[in-house]
C-alpha cells in the first residue's frame, strides 16, 4: 500500500477541466478530506449552503462488457464527488486502491481543485541536455556541430564578474572553446554579442503526457 501511496498515480486538473499536475495518493487523499477556509479560517461554502472541499474526486465511468471489463471506445460518465462518496464507491476489478482498517478505497485518477481555474507553467531548466537540444548541438561561438560528449555549458558573461546562472547567460560551447574563453569577458574575447536561445514558459497542460496509458488521462491530457 506505501508504495500506490506515494506514486504520481492521480491527474489533478482545475476547474476549466485542464491538466495541471500529477500527484500521489496519499497527498490526494488528505485533500479531498479538506475543507475549503478563509485565511482568517472560517469555512468557506459551496452553492448549496455546504461546507466546500478543497479537491473533489472525479468519479469517471464506463460501459462494461459481460465479463465486466470497461467498453473505453463507448463515452464515459464524469460525475465530481466529495470524499464521502468517494469512500463508499465499490472497488472494482480495474481499480488501483488502498486498504484501510475499516475498508478499500479507490485511488481516483483524475481529481478536480474546486474555484482555481490557473494553469502553472514551467520554464526549461539549464542542464547541459537541456542546453545542448536548444541549440541542436551546435556551438554557439564556433557555429559548428558538437558531439554530446565535447559539449559544456558557457556562462556568457562569467560568474565570477556578475553573470547569472540563467538561460539567459548560458550558451553552447564546445570544450575547447570554452577553456579558451575561461572567465573572459565577450568583448576579451573577440565577440560582441550571441544570441541566446532561450524558450518560453510553457503551460502545464502542455507538458503533462500519459506515458503510462491510463484511460482516464487520456480524457484530459493533449500533449502527444
Amino acid at each position: 500500500m506505501s508504495d500506490v501511496l506515494r506514486q504520481k498515480e492521480v491527474l489533478k486538473i482545475n476547474k476549466l477541466w485542464e491538466p495541471i499536475q500529477l500527484e500521489t495518493p496519499k497527498v490526494v487523499f488528505g485533500d479531498l478530506s479538506k475543507h475549503k477556509v478563509t485565511r482568517k479560517g472560517l469555512l468557506i461554502y459551496d452553492d448549496q449552503g455546504n461546507p466546500a472541499r478543497v479537491l473533489k474526486a472525479l468519479n469517471i465511468e464506463w460501459p462494461l462488457d459481460a465479463n465486466g471489463d470497461r467498453i473505453l471506445t463507448a463515452e464515459p460518465t464524469y460525475e465530481p464527488v466529495d470524499w464521502d462518496i468517494w469512500v463508499e464507491l465499490p472497488v472494482r476489478k480495474f481499480d488501483l486502491f488502498v486498504n484501510t482498517a475499516k475498508r478499500r478505497i479507490r485511488v481516483p485518477r483524475v481529481v478536480m481543485t474546486c474555484g482555481y481555474g490557473g494553469m502553472p507553467k514551467k520554464r526549461p531548466t539549464n542542464t547541459l541536455d537541456t542546453i545542448y537540444n536548444l541549440y541542436n548541438g551546435i556551438c554557439a561561438y564556433s557555429k559548428k556541430k558538437i558531439p554530446r560528449s565535447r559539449a559544456t555549458k558557457d556562462h556568457f558573461i562569467p560568474l565570477s564578474k556578475g553573470g547569472s546562472n540563467e538561460l539567459e547567460n548560458i550558451r553552447l560551447a564546445d570544450i575547447e572553446v570554452n577553456q579558451r574563453k575561461g572567465d573572459m569577458m565577450p568583448a576579451d574575447f573577440g565577440v560582441a554579442h550571441v544570441p541566446a536561445i532561450v524558450p518560453r514558459e510553457r503551460r502545464m497542460a502542455e507538458l503533462l503526457v500519459n506515458h503510462r496509458n491510463i484511460p482516464e488521462w487520456d480524457l484530459f491530457m493533449y500533449a502527444k
